[in-house]
């Protein structure tokens, strides 16, 4: 029998984004309910030892439960596994972690000014030794809770008889909902898995869901891009919609413009309907009818953009959780040498970018399999010489929603500094853009010694100050134990340029740092440093032109093709990009009504054309042709 109290934790968040709470009156109301308040998870899918086929039907965050449309036995699993369950989809020692995501969507139809709502995740069990820190998005706003350890190991089998059970409660703002479809996600962040018994939304009176329709309009938003034939200015509305398990129709019009009429199959698809731009700062008109049924009536502001091209379809995110070193998020050009990319694993299998990971140790120029090389930070404080969060390296938190990348461009904000990165490259050069707080001694860090998927090591790096703003160094670097063939050496030469003169040059090596040098000599764990003088928040550009044969190789794949061609504007080499890569990927074109299938498309492509690098070499020789 299951151990009948329940601990109770409460996380009340007022004021959010500025919104002031201010409670309704009367008691909150049962919006919504998955399962029963019955100490059993027993009316949930895969109850009862099914857990290890989880992964055959839950975890994807585009596979929502659609309140009113998806019934409990088949559609809510009965467990949420977290990065340590290895039948989940983790593996590798827990260096492999799957973050598996429920989604909860919900249309509103009417919604109270004020009041507070409450999400109550009641659970059965969790895992005893590792409990999970649960994860709560509540359309863009998140809340993590810790969910204290539970029994044993024999509730995923349905004996709950050493079961603890929790109830967490977490109340938000009624302004964090909206008119219109709503989305609640569960994760797990940390720790292993948990067992539900309900998921229930408390909502203040007043709140009403809308009917149930086998069509959900989950959000209409302006393309960044036109999809329609005219020759003048046009605009383009995205409509993103999920059909429940029969085929349907969508009818739109978008003002005084004619109908539109699209197919839908099941599932969740993306919709581009070509429109005339908004007038002035106004909204347009888009009414959404459903099977001939009047869906809902939307005011968007639709500006004109430019005509679609291949590259507006890439997902650079796409793969990047639990994979492999050579797959990240960079601005990387067709067949590129350098790879710039966000790392923020340790040594090991698969290290590397994982998407889940909300923190960056730094961003290194070389993502190649066995090759890695000159990781950049920027910082602020006190000079720290390994990555590291907490005062304890140069590594910094991110916020996922400042995250940002795709065919040219990879930017963030690192939440510890508060400093904006921004990243791209050409084939053999960077340039990084990094806008430091104002008032504040700024410092650029360079990493020669890696944490990567092979074991490197720094025989001897050697840097030396050639211009006010310019660098130019070597790291020479080996593995010594590839598992296929043995020993792989090469060196990494580097040009590196900034966009205002430096203080000082600096460098590490272990835990002696020399502060002041106009050239230094390091090797093992080291790396080197520039620093600035306060400024006023103004960006620090630098730019980095590396070559595996030469110093002078490199200074001159800088001048000719980042420095000479283009600057310093950041703009006009990402705009470079774009263009090679649309050279490319439109020799084959997709026809299709669906913006998902063609960003499937347009990816798989990039990456099959951005992995097949032309570098010439056997490993323990180091014969590169660059």
């Amino acid at each position: 029998m299951k151990v009948a109290m329940k601990w109770v934790s409460l996380f009340l968040v007022c004021g959010l984004a500025g919104v002031e709470c201010l409670a309704a009156e009367g008691p909150p109301v049962r919006l919504w309910r998955i399962g029963q308040q019955d100490d059993s998870a027993e009316e949930f899918a895969l109850a009862e030892g099914e857990h290890a086929r989880f992964l055959q039907q839950f975890g994807s965050p585009d596979r929502a439960f659609y309140i009113g449309l998806s019934e409990t036995p088949a559609d809510w699993p009965f467990v949420l596994p977290g990065p340590l369950d290895a039948w989940a989809g983790s593996g590798h020692g827990g260096r492999w972690n799957q973050m598996n995501t429920l989604p909860i969507g919900f249309v509103l139809e009417r919604k109270p000014v004020l009041g507070t709502c409450a999400l109550v995740v009641d659970i059965c069990d969790a895992h005893a030794l590792y409990p999970p820190q649960l994860r709560v998005r509540v359309n863009e706003q998140i809340y993590d809770i810790a969910i204290p350890a539970g029994g044993g190991d024999e509730s995923l089998q349905g004996d709950y008889s050493r079961a603890i059970g929790h109830v967490a409660r977490i109340e938000f703002p009624n302004s964090v909902l909206r008119l219109g479809y709503n989305e609640i996600a569960l994760s797990i962040t940390s720790g292993s898995w948990l067992i539900f018994d309900a998921v229930i939304l408390e909502t203040p009176e007043g709140m009403q869901l809308a009917a149930p329709s086998p069509t959900v309009i989950r959000g209409i938003a302006a393309a960044p891009y036109a999809v329609g034939e005219g020759a003048g200015e046009e605009a383009t509305a995205r409509i993103e919609v999920y059909q429940h398990r029969t085929p349907g129709t969508l009818s739109v019009r978008i003002d005084e413009g004619a109908r539109i009429v699209r197919p839908l199959e099941p599932g969740l698809q993306i919709l581009e309907l070509p429109a005339r731009p908004s007038a002035g700062d106004r909204a347009s008109r888009i009414r959404v009818a459903a099977e001939g049924r009047m869906a809902r009536e939307y005011l968007r502001r639709l500006p004109a953009a430019p005509r679609a091209t291949p590259a507006d379809y890439v997902d650079v995110f796409a793969g990047t959780a639990h994979s492999r070193w050579m797959i990240a998020p960079g601005p990387w050009m067709p067949f590129g040498m350098v790879k710039i990319a966000p790392d923020n694993q340790t040594q090991g299998w698969i290290a590397g970018y994982e998407y889940s990971i909300e923190a960056i140790d730094c961003f290194s120029h070389i993502h190649e399999w066995t090759m890695g090389g000159l990781g950049m930070m920027p910082t602020v404080g006190p000079l720290r010489t390994r990555p590291g969060l907490d005062g304890a390296g140069y590594s910094s938190r991110i916020d996922k929603r400042t995250e940002r990348g795709g065919i040219g461009f990879y930017e963030v904000t690192l939440q510890d500094s508060g400093i904006r990165v921004e990243l791209t490259a050409t084939t053999r050069a960077s340039l990084q853009r990094y806008t430091f707080p104002a008032d504040v001694p700024a410092r650029v860090m360079m990493d020669f010694l890696l944490p990567n998927e092979y074991g490197m090591e720094v025989i001897e790096a050697r840097v030396r100050q050639t211009g006010p703003a310019e660098l130019e160094g070597v790291v020479e670097t080996v593995f010594p134990d590839l598992y296929y063939n043995g020993v792989q050496r090469y060196d990494l030469h580097f040009a590196m340029q900034f966009s205002r003169p430096f203080e000082r040059l600096g460098g590490w090596q272990d835990e002696d740092v020399v502060p002041d040098a106009q050239e230094i000599t390091v090797r093992g764990d080291c790396g080197a440093f520039v620093e600035f003088a306060a400024g006023a928040g103004e960006p620090v550009s630098v730019r980095t032109g590396i070559s595996l044969v030469s110093p002078d190789n490199a200074r001159s794949n800088l001048e000719a093709e980042l420095s000479g061609p283009f600057g310093w504007d950041f703009d006009a080499v990402v705009h470079n990009q774009r263009q090679a890569w649309n050279a490319l990927l439109s020799r084959v074109d997709i026809e299709t009504p669906d913006a998902r299938e063609k960003s499937r498309f347009y990816t798989n492509l990039y990456r099959a054309l951005v992995g097949r690098n032309i570098w010439r070499f056997r490993a323990g020789w180091g014969s590169f042709r660059r």
